[in-house]
Parts: structure tokens; C-alpha cells; sequence
């Protein structure tokens, strides 16, 4: 008993035998415990019989799996404070003052087994399993808003009773990830929570659950899975029946709510009026498993893909600060171009995995999938009732099947993930103070994000600052323009910049280097100047833009933005949406006038999350609730989605409008010779789908039908492009964003043939793999395909030169390189070898080929 309240403590058991006697005895040593309770979870040998020996009460729990027996240990405890724990001998029992001591400020009391100083040698705490823990944990947090978190498989655990009374119908989980839904359901319910360290011993037998790596994954991706799925139930939801017409958040589509369509026009969309559909939590949680799944596969594809370009500096720096954390002021050759933040992470990706393509690409697409979450969220924020569902649904389908974010997401490069990770993430929590009310710890929190973010890159995090300032003032708040956008921002560059200088001062770093590359450098190629050339560069980067994310999504965009200037300016004042409408706005006008360039839409992936949340928006108030969809509707929705997604990906290289940009260049071969014939074939989906949409929907305006019908072509779209990138490219991000084949085939064919010391010309990435990986330098020495640049007569007769003083034997060349100036250089002394579509190998003309 403990100040006059009784004491439970409880314990799951499978085949314990070895330890249960002493985990008993030692928790009735205490004097505080009135009730020792074991749950036997069908165990095939005697730990039931010691339980009892040894004077526990014992409980048989038939439905197996670790949940299940935790459950009925709760549910059976009769003391007003319960203490659940394992009965391995992982923990120790005087540990129970220390959740004792919290009971009167708190209702739940939880166990971190990741102090350092309270691990034991022998324990089951590997570095990927405390920091897996780690890491479930704080994604809990965040998604929950719930106190610091920083173990979710931790079992010791007190709970009062009455708290427990207000959670136990949501205990629902009867395998491993039950903790989690645990903690879940406590802060869903508000149950006062903490978590305390306590002290974590070598476990007696073998671990059932995480003793080794696939388990212990699976558990973790079960608690995932788990937090995510109840991210969006209330408790009052959770308890309700999946059927039940009152379900809160139910959307029901009901012919009485629409008029009556004309006789003339046919009900395809709509043919039972006296139904409804109803799309609820469920649907959602349905389709976004799907595209998850989508996304996933599409990653499975290219994410062992060779680097390319550009990213091998990124990965050779990563490589070179594991050996040297101080490189950056030793090794002219390895520069520091950006802040450290995601060369950090990339170093530390490839301590803890090893260095290797997957690795790597993985850091991107944990990046990708975070960013999704806080989509989700930002969602949450903005949308309510009936809406928030379908907007979620088609916001979250079009994040995960966006061809850009995924490819780009892989991207080995300062410019990927992490930006759009941390922009997006600015923005829901932006957004939630909004709706919350600012005050100045949020501020200050803000500002925090804010230093974080100059820290990953200087150009991108400064146009937030505009983009509050002009949100504010467009809500007529001049106060909360000038002082809100102030503070956040001196708080923000404040931090970064005292952190930077540290950093540069501990490892002798040049601390102008990135920033004078940042804005003297590269920035120097842009500029706000206008002449004929920039018009050109602006075109061309817009050309490329509409190429990658197809026509149909551009002009989703721009409906979606002058449909929110106009109700802005209807309205006299903006939403909360209007934030990101401000942000978006101001990160794609920046790179395409001040920095256009082919590849300007890996600068401006922070861009989308936004847009897509805008443009979902957009299309359920244009187009969904102007039309009636019941569950048939759906269905020919989703017909038309495939079946103008195959026409996409097996007749068209691209989009239905690409001919309008690119001409006869975008015509299959067996259709080169009747244009005319493949411009109407290829403009019909584009046509077709609005018009079938609009004669066939129980509400006939055309306007809302047409972007109905952009939204499938636009989906259909990316899903090709999807498909296609799927396929032997290697993602390019300089000047061709469509990518290119041949990387890994040339590499493949170069290194069998080859010496160990042998001399070659090749690109960088190809250099790369050549010479220094994987198992570390092969004595080979490469010189950089890009002397072939050269435009004047004079540089072509130096670089000529130089290559043959090395005399190599072979010579990889491709579209970096300007291969018209090399391969007039070198015909006179080299053949063509072989060719890997977009890489063409030469071979000097006095040695055979091999094949």
C-alpha cells in the first residue's frame, strides 16, 4: 500500500519459467505491493505453476499475443494503482517508488529504457532498437501533442484506476504494438502523462518479440502502423460502431440535398436518388493505404539506382566526415556548399548502415513519408466535418504519386527531402498556432524551426518571411505583420547563424565558404535582370516544368491559386489556407525568375505539398460538391482513372498535350507519319473525359465537371510518369529531369575491363563507382569528361591534349559532356565501343575490343 492506496502489480508471461520466481519475489519484497498478478499466455511449460508457487494470483489469458495478455492484466488488476510490468527480469522492482512518487501529478506513469546510465552491458538495448524506439516514440509525440516521449516499447508502466476506466474500450490491439495504442488512447482521453528513466537488466531466456532484427522491426513498423491509423479517430469516434449513421465526420452524399437533373440528361454519376453513400474514416484510410502501397512500389524500383552527377560529392563528403569531422578545412576537394545539416544526417545514415545507394536514397524517402504525415496534419488544421476527408483523400493521393516527390525525395542532395520535410512542417505548425492563437512561446517555437531550416539551406527558408508578413497583412493584422514576422525570423537567423559560427570555429571551417557559394556563386547565374536570354531560360524552365508534372496538374495549380485570390478578395480578408497559397506562390515565382534553369524543380520541391493541399481544396469545392457521386460514381471514376491512365503510359510518351509543346517529336513511331490522326487521338482523353463528365453528371455545369475531368487526366498522368521512371533510368537533376538509361550497364561493362591502375575518361559518378567504391580505392585514375565542354578552338586543343598524354583506353561520354565536341576530337584516335542508350563508350583504335 502506498499512502493508503492499494498497489497492483501485473505481468504478461510466455514461457518464463526461468525468471518468473524472481521477478515475484522480488517485487513482494518491497512492502509496497498488496497484489502480484501474472496473465499466463498458454505457456508450454511451468511458469503458471511457480507464478502460483511463488504467490502470485494467475490468470489464464487463451487469445494469444502479447496485447491480449496485457489487457486482461489491467482489466483484472484490483488496486488503485497498477503497475504493469515484464516478467523476464528486465526490470527491477524498487523502481516502483519512482513511478509511486509521480502519482499525485500525474494519472499514467511511463518507462524510458534509453538513459545510458541505466543500461546494463548485457541488456537487449542495440543501438538500432534503443533508437527505433527512440524514434516511434517521438513520432507519437508530435502527431499527439503529448509530453516527451522517448521510448515506445518500454512495458514499465503505473496507471490509476480510474484512468484506466477511461481507456480500456480503446485497448483494441492484441499483438506487440499495444503500448503504443496504450499511450495512444491515454492522451487521446487527456490522461495526465510523463515518462520516467528506469533501470533496464539482461533479460533471463529469449526474447519472444525483439530479440532479433525482423522482429523487432516488426513490432516497430506495427506501431507505426497503429499511430498513424488512429491519428484522425477521437475517443468518442473509437467507441462508436462502424455503421452507425451519426458516425462524427461521416460524409454522405444524398440525392435529396441536389436538384432534380433534367430529363434530357442521363444519370450515369447518380442513378439511385433516394440513396446515399456515405465516405467516411474508413474510405480514407483505405485509399491512402493504397497509394502508400503505390508509392512504395514505385520507390522499390529506383531507390538502388547508381548515384548520379552531383550526388556523388554529396556522398563522397558524407563518407569523408564519418573519417574526419574537420574535412571540410583539410581536403580543398570536398567543400562544404551548403549548411552541414543534411551532410550530417547523410554521414550519419551511412555510420549506422553502411554507405551504399540504399542508404542513402532510404534518408530521402523517410524524408518523403514524414512530410506526408505533416500533409496529413496541415489537413487536419485546415479542413473540418464532412470535407476534411475527401480533400485529405485526394491531397494525400496526389502527394504519393507526385513523380517529382518521389523521384526527388531519392535525390543525394541538399535540395531533396529534408527542405520539403521541414517547410511543410512549418507550415502545419504555422497554421495550428494560427487556429490555436499565437502567443510567444509559439513564436519562439516557430523561430526555432525557422534556424533549423537555414541551417539545411540560405535560399528557400528566407521566403517564409514575406510570406507571413503578406498573410497577416491580408488578414489586416499590421501588428502580428511587423512584429510576428520580426521575432520569428530574428530568432530564427539568430540561432542558425550562432550555431554555424560554433560549428566553424570548433572545426576550423571557413565560415563564408557556403554563403559566398550560396549567393555569390550560384545565385550570380540568376539575377533580377531582364534580356532576351533570361525570357529564353524562363521559357524553357516553364517547358520543363509543365513536361514533368503534366499540363493538366499546371492548370489545377493555377485555377487553385486565382480561386483563392478571388475569394480573398471577395471575402476582405484570407484563410488560414491562404498561408500556403502566399508560400507556394513565393518559392516557385523565385526559382523561375531569379534562378531559372532546366532543372529548377528540384529547388522548388518544397512547392508542392502546398500546392496539392491548395489544388485538393480547389477541387472539392469546384467540382465534388457540385456533382453528385454515389458509389456507382466512384466506380466510373476510378474506370476512367485507369483507363486513361493506360492510354497515357502505353500510347503516349507522356501527356495527351505534349504534342501541343513538343511537336512530332512526341509521336510514337508507328505514328510519326499522321500527325493530324495522333493529334486528335491524343487530345481526345483531354476532351472527352469533361465533356462524358458533364453529360453524364445529375448536375450539369460544365465548370465543375471539366475540373473533375482535369483531375483524372492530371492523376492519370502522373501515374504514367510514375510508371515510366520506373522503368532503367537513373533519375537525372541537371539537364534532363526525365532521367536517362544506360548508368549501371556502363559502369558494369567498364570495370570488367579495366586494369586496377589503368587511366580512363569518364564522368564523375562514373569515376565514383570506378575508383573508390565499394571496397575503397582501386588505384584507377579517372579525368573528368567535362574538358570535352570546351567551345573555343584553343580549349578543344588543350583538352584533346591532355587526354592523349594519359593515352586511356576507353572513354565514356554522354549528354553532360557535350559528346558533338568530343567525338570530333577524338575519331581520329578512337572507335565507338559499345553504347548503353544515353552513355556511349570509345575505344582506342589500336587496341581490340574484348566482346
Amino acid at each position: 500500500m502506498y499512502e493508503g492506496r492499494t498497489v497492483s502489480v501485473v505481468m504478461p508471461a510466455y514461457n518464463e519459467e526461468s525468471s518468473i520466481e524472481g521477478v515475484i519475489l522480488g517485487f513482494k519484497k518491497l512492502g509496497y505491493v498488496d497484489e502480484i498478478l501474472v496473465v499466463d499466455n498458454n505457456s508450454s511449460d511451468r511458469t503458471a505453476q511457480i507464478a502460483s508457487a511463488s504467490g502470485a494470483r494467475v490468470i489464464k489469458e487463451f487469445n494469444q499475443g502479447y496485447g491480449f495478455a496485457c489487457k486482461r492484466a489491467l482489466l483484472e488488476a484490483s488496486g488503485d494503482y497498477i503497475i504493469l510490468t515484464e516478467s523476464d527480469d528486465t526490470f527491477t522492482p524498487r523502481d516502483v517508488i519512482k513511478f509511486l512518487a509521480y502519482t499525485d501529478d500525474f494519472d499514467m506513469v511511463q518507462g524510458t529504457r534509453t538513459t545510458k546510465e541505466l543500461i546494463a552491458k548485457s541488456a537487449n538495448m542495440r543501438f538500432g532498437l534503443k533508437w527505433g524506439n527512440w524514434l516511434v516514440a517521438k513520432i507519437l509525440q508530435v502527431l499527439y501533442n503529448g509530453p516527451a516521449l522517448t521510448d515506445m516499447g518500454c512495458t514499465y508502466r503505473l496507471i490509476k484506476k480510474g484512468s484506466l476506466e477511461k481507456i480500456k474500450s480503446l485497448l483494441d490491439v492484441g499483438g506487440s504494438a499495444f503500448l503504443a495504442k496504450m499511450t495512444i488512447a491515454a492522451l487521446k482521453q487527456r490522461v495526465k502523462t510523463i515518462e520516467i528513466s528506469v533501470n533496464y537488466l539482461e533479460r533471463k531466456g529469449k526474447s519472444k518479440i525483439t530479440g532479433t532484427f525482423l522482429g523487432a522491426a516488426s513490432v516497430a513498423l506495427g506501431m507505426l502502423a497503429i499511430i498513424f491509423r488512429n491519428l484522425f479517430i477521437s475517443g468518442q469516434e473509437q467507441r462508436t460502431e462502424p455503421n452507425d449513421p451519426s458516425l462524427p465526420g461521416t460524409i454522405t452524399f444524398s440525392a435529396p440535398l441536389i436538384p432534380e437533373p433534367p430529363a434530357c440528361v442521363p444519370s450515369v454519376l447518380g442513378t439511385a436518388l433516394s440513396s446515399s453513400f456515405e465516405f467516411n474514416l474508413k474510405h480514407l484510410q483505405t485509399g491512402l493505404l493504397a497509394f502508400i502501397l503505390f508509392s512504395a512500389v514505385m520507390f522499390s524500383f529506383s531507390i538502388a539506382k547508381p548515384f548520379n552527377l552531383d550526388e556523388t560529392d554529396f556522398a563522397i563528403a558524407a563518407q569523408s566526415v564519418i573519417k574526419d569531422p574537420a574535412i571540410f578545412s583539410k581536403d580543398p576537394d570536398i567543400g562544404l556548399w551548403h549548411p552541414p545539416v543534411y551532410i550530417y544526417s547523410l554521414a550519419l545514415a551511412f555510420k549506422m548502415f553502411g554507405e551504399n545507394t540504399v542508404v542513402a536514397r532510404g534518408l530521402g524517402v523517410l524524408y518523403y513519408f514524414l512530410g506526408f504525415i505533416f500533409l496529413l496534419l496541415t489537413c487536419r488544421e485546415l479542413f473540418k466535418g464532412k470535407e476534411f476527408y475527401l480533400i485529405t483523400l485526394i491531397a494525400g493521393a496526389f502527394y504519393l504519386i507526385n513523380p517529382i516527390l518521389i523521384q526527388y525525395s531519392m535525390l543525394i542532395d541538399i535540395d531533396g527531402g529534408l527542405l520539403m520535410l521541414s517547410t511543410i512542417a512549418f507550415a502545419y505548425f504555422f497554421i495550428r498556432y494560427n487556429n490555436e492563437g499565437m502567443t510567444v512561446r509559439k513564436l519562439v517555437f516557430l523561430g526555432v524551426l525557422i534556424g533549423c531550416m537555414l541551417l539545411i539551406k540560405f535560399t528557400t527558408p528566407p521566403l517564409i518571411a514575406p510570406a507571413i508578413f503578406l498573410f497577416y497583412l491580408s488578414r489586416r493584422d499590421y501588428k502580428g505583420a511587423l512584429i510576428n514576422t520580426f521575432l520569428i525570423f530574428i530568432i530564427g537567423s539568430t540561432l542558425a547563424f550562432s550555431l554555424w559560427y560554433i560549428y566553424c570555429l570548433i572545426f576550423h571551417v571557413d565560415m563564408l565558404f557556403p554563403i559566398h557559394y550560396t549567393f555569390s556563386t550560384k545565385m550570380s547565374q540568376g539575377g533580377l535582370g531582364l534580356s532576351a536570354n533570361k525570357v529564353g531560360m524562363v521559357l524553357i524552365s516553364l517547358v520543363f516544368f509543365i513536361k514533368w508534372v503534366s499540363p493538366a496538374f499546371v492548370i489545377l495549380m493555377a485555377g487553385s491559386a486565382l480561386a483563392r485570390v478571388r475569394t480573398c478578395v471577395l471575402n476582405k480578408i484570407s484563410g488560414n489556407i491562404d498561408f500556403l497559397l502566399m508560400l507556394g506562390s513565393l518559392v516557385f515565382v523565385f526559382y523561375l525568375y531569379y534562378f531559372p534553369r532546366m532543372a529548377m524543380m528540384k529547388y522548388q520541391t518544397p512547392l508542392y505539398p502546398v500546392s496539392i493541399i491548395l489544388i485538393s481544396s480547389f477541387i472539392y469545392d469546384t467540382a465534388i460538391k457540385n456533382v453528385l457521386i454515389d458509389k456507382r460514381g466512384f466506380k466510373i471514376i476510378g474506370a476512367l482513372v485507369a483507363i486513361t491512365t493506360a492510354y497515357h503510359t502505353f500510347l503516349l510518351p507522356h501527356d495527351p498535350l505534349k504534342l501541343m509543346l513538343y511537336g512530332r517529336s512526341a509521336l510514337p513511331p508507328f505514328l510519326t507519319d499522321k500527325p493530324f490522326l495522333l493529334a486528335a487521338l491524343s487530345l481526345g482523353p483531354f476532351l472527352a473525359v469533361p465533356l462524358f463528365l458533364y453529360f453524364t453528371s445529375t448536375k450539369g455545369k460544365i465548370f465543375s465537371s471539366f475540373i473533375l475531368g482535369l483531375f483524372i487526366i492530371a492523376f492519370a498522368s502522373e501515374v504514367s510518369l510514375d510508371i515510366k521512371q520506373a522503368s532503367n533510368y537513373t533519375t537525372a537533376n541537371s539537364w534532363n529531369n526525365y532521367g536517362e538509361k544506360g548508368e549501371a550497364e556502363t559502369i558494369s561493362y567498364l570495370n570488367e575491363r579495366l586494369g586496377p591502375d589503368e587511366p580512363f575518361v569518364a564522368r564523375k559518378d562514373i569515376g565514383y563507382y570506378l575508383t573508390k567504391y565499394p571496397n575503397g580505392s582501386t588505384g584507377r585514375n579517372f579525368q573528368y569528361n567535362y574538358i570535352f565542354r570546351a567551345t573555343t578552338e584553343k580549349d578543344k586543343a588543350v583538352a584533346l591534349r591532355s587526354v592523349i598524354e594519359n593515352n586511356p583506353r576507353y572513354i565514356q561520354i554522354d549528354a553532360s559532356c557535350n559528346p558533338k565536341n568530343a567525338l570530333e576530337l577524338l575519331w581520329p584516335f578512337y572507335d565507338l565501343d559499345k553504347s548503353f542508350n544515353d552513355f556511349m563508350i570509345l575505344r582506342r583504335k589500336d587496341v581490340k575490343s574484348q566482346d
